[in-house]
C-alpha cells in the first residue's frame, strides 16, 4: 500500500490491487488531479531561495541612473554617485578615443543647449570627454566661444553661474583679447574688440561676470585692469 497527500493536507491508503481504503463515496474522480506523493509534497514543503522580482516599470521621474531617490531635476546627486558615474564616462571616452571616435566632437552641437537647460550632469559630462576651459568650437575659425557661450547663459535654470565658473576654473583665458568674428562683433561695437570682459560690459552683465570671477578664484577688479593692458596691443 502506498500513501498519497492531498494538496488539501487530506491524506488516502491506496492498496496494490488499485481500490482505495476509504468509505464508498468520499472522494471524487476529480480529486486524482489533487494528489501528490509524500516526496512531492516534502519538495514542496522544502525551503526555497527568496525569488527576485523583475519589472519592467517605466521611469517617469526621467531617473538618469544615479542614486538619485528624491528626482529632483535641480539637486546634485550624490558625491559618491557623482564621481563613479564621471569616471565610467571618462574611461568610455578614452576607450572610443582609442578606436578613432571622439566623443567631443560628436556632441559639440549640443554645447549650447548643455550650457543653457537645466541638465547638471551634462557639462560633468562633457569635461569627462576632454572639453575645458579653452576649447574652440571646431565650427569656428577664431574666437573661444565656449566661455562665450557659457557667459550668454549666467542666469540659467543650472543655477547661480555654476557653468561659467566651471568653464574659468578649467582653464579658460580669461585674459584673451581678439577681434570678435561675424558672429559675435554686433556685441561689442563699435571697435570690435572682444574679451569675456568686454563681452561682460557690452551685455550689461559686470556684476554677473564679476561674481563668477570671484567663485572661480580670481580678483575681479585685477582682471579688468589687465583687460584694459591688454586691449591696445591687438593687431
Amino acid at each position: 500500500m502506498q500513501e498519497w497527500t492531498l494538496r488539501s493536507g487530506r491524506s488516502r491508503t491506496v492498496a496494490a490491487n488499485g481500490f482505495e481504503s476509504v468509505p464508498h463515496n468520499r472522494w471524487e474522480e476529480s480529486d486524482e488531479d489533487d494528489w501528490e506523493t509524500d516526496s512531492e509534497t516534502s519538495d514542496r514543503d522544502s525551503p526555497s531561495e527568496p525569488k527576485c522580482e523583475i519589472t519592467d516599470e517605466e521611469d517617469h521621474n526621467d531617473n538618469d541612473g544615479l542614486d538619485d531617490t528624491d528626482h529632483n531635476h535641480n539637486a546634485p546627486p550624490p558625491k559618491a554617485d557623482q564621481e563613479r558615474y564621471l569616471a565610467d564616462i571618462r574611461r568610455l571616452a578614452e576607450f572610443l578615443g582609442r578606436q578613432g571616435l571622439d566623443l567631443l566632437h560628436q556632441t559639440t552641437f549640443e554645447l549650447t543647449q548643455v550650457l543653457d537647460e537645466s541638465q547638471r550632469m551634462a557639462l560633468p559630462v562633457l569635461q569627462q570627454c576632454g572639453l575645458d576651459g579653452n576649447y574652440a568650437n571646431p565650427v569656428r575659425d577664431t574666437m573661444k566661444p565656449i566661455i562665450y557661450t557659457a557667459m550668454v547663459f549666467p542666469d540659467s535654470v543650472i543655477g547661480e553661474l555654476d557653468n561659467l565658473v566651471s568653464i574659468i576654473s578649467t582653464g579658460a583665458d580669461i585674459y584673451t583679447v581678439e577681434w570678435a568674428d561675424d558672429f559675435w562683433v554686433g556685441d561689442v561695437e563699435p571697435d570690435g574688440v572682444m574679451s569675456p570682459t568686454a563681452y561682460a560690459k557690452a551685455t550689461g552683465m559686470v556684476e554677473e561676470w564679476e561674481e563668477a570671477l570671484r567663485r572661480a578664484g580670481y580678483d575681479p577688479r585685477e582682471v579688468f585692469i589687465e583687460d584694459e593692458r591688454r586691449r591696445p596691443y591687438i593687431s
